[in-house]
């Protein structure tokens, strides 16, 4: 679609969380298409789940950071944006 080279990443498959954070912040920081989905069910397509993310619907992948909590714990979030641009939006925490 690009003409550029295409990646995919299992997370279940991730045996090292650092590199492949590293390997995503690389590639947003030279621009690269990032995107992401949420395997459905075999027998489902697109359903909706209760934090209102839709499972086989891909999502753009348009920042990775990490972020300190006043717990001084450091987590790391991801920020999607859905390109439908509706009513579909995350109603989880945060």
């Amino acid at each position: 679609m690009t003409g550029g080279i295409e990646e995919s990443f299992n997370t279940k498959d991730i045996k090292d969380k650092d590199q492949f954070w590293q390997t995503m912040g690389i590639a947003l920081k030279h621009d690269a298409m990032v995107g992401c989905s949420i395997t459905p069910d075999p027998t489902e397509r697109e359903a909706k789940m209760t934090n209102g993310l839709i499972k086989g619907h891909a999502y753009a992948v348009t920042a990775a950071v990490r972020v300190k909590l006043t717990t001084n714990e450091i987590v790391q979030i991801v920020r999607c944006r859905n390109p439908w641009g509706n009513e579909v939006e995350w109603k989880g925490a945060w």
